[in-house]
């Protein structure tokens, strides 16, 4: 898996969870920076440097969707995510209400 940031991988879940929600699997800038809780024009940038690394399509003014690879970064993003969580509670033992935020 390609190495991102935080942001980044903040910026491919929120897209996937967006777009998970839409009929046709695309969003909007308008939509991320609602989600994000941050200015459209911040998101433009992001979604830029996401285009270059093949995990979106984007076109300013149109709807973002992942690529096949942005999709397949996104699930492993999550997939980790959850695991942690897992390892929280069980191993831990962390209660659930607490897991989301730590892992």
């Amino acid at each position: 898996m390609m190495r991102l940031s935080s942001t980044e991988e903040n910026y491919i879940k929120t897209i996937l969870s967006l777009s998970d929600k839409s009929k046709n699997f695309d969003t909007s800038t308008n939509m991320i920076a609602g989600k994000i809780k941050t200015k459209p024009p911040t998101v433009t940038i992001m979604l830029r440097n996401l285009k270059d690394k093949n995990l979106i399509t984007y076109e300013k003014y149109k709807k973002v969707q992942l690529t096949s690879e942005g999709k397949h970064v996104a699930y492993q993003i999550v997939r980790k995510h959850r695991l942690w969580e897992v390892f929280l509670h069980d191993k831990l033992k962390f209660s659930w209400d607490e897991v989301h935020e730590i892992a």
